[in-house]
């Protein structure tokens, strides 16, 4: 029942492995298929009942032969069927091409490499030793003045009033406040959002 489940749940998705079933579900629905154990067998030959019955259904869904879909898939080759199969001496080839390509300890460097790679690199940083001019440094302030700045007629996450109930004194942010007492404005910040953690004389307004 549970590989019927998973069909039914891939099916319904849309994204069922087997094109020609999910083609054939999505014509004529679900009530058109139906699920049914035809035959009961020892795990070592399910394989040899599940193939008879592919032969004698050559109409059926099964896209690939049954020892495709048994445990242990891995000892069919899989470049069986190409024109040309690679051989066991070009897989190790490639094997060990991969491994250099994507272990950084399977090729190393030289250092005649590295020292060339250093030169190549060098003084590519546009800001190592720029100053900027007062001039420039004037622009920018004013290029975020007034409406250009982002955070022009928007409050601060901290511009809130806040009340000591000790002294009774206002504060119009968290921040101004948290200075006050020598306190960090994230940590009263979080205490005046929990009010039954709140150990300070502080309240928000």
């Amino acid at each position: 029942m549970y590989r019927w489940r998973k069909h039914r749940e891939r099916l319904i998705k849309g994204n069922h492995h087997n094109g020609k079933l999910q083609q054939h579900y999505n014509k004529y629905g679900a009530g058109d298929l139906s699920y049914k154990v035809i035959i009961e067998c020892f795990p070592n030959s399910f394989i040899y009942y599940e193939q008879f019955f592919i032969d004698i259904n050559p109409t059926c869904f099964n896209l690939a032969p049954a020892d495709r879909c048994a445990p242990g898939f891995g000892r069919i080759p899989w470049n069986k069927g190409l024109k040309k199969p690679y051989t066991l001496e070009t897989i190790a080839q490639m094997s060990e091409s991969a491994i250099k390509r994507h272990h950084p300890k399977g090729n190393e460097v030289s250092e005649n490499t590295r020292k060339k790679i250093g030169d190549a690199h060098r003084g590519k940083h546009y800001n190592i030793g720029h100053k900027h001019t007062e001039e420039s440094i004037e622009k920018m302030r004013r290029s975020k003045l007034g409406h250009n700045n982002a955070m022009y007629g928007k409050p601060s996450h901290n511009a809130k009033m806040v009340i000591n109930l000790e002294t009774g004194i206002f504060y119009d942010s968290i921040k101004k406040a948290a200075f006050s007492a020598c306190l960090p404005a994230y940590n009263l910040e979080k205490m005046l959002k929990n009010p039954l953690k709140n150990k300070t004389k502080f309240i928000l307004v």
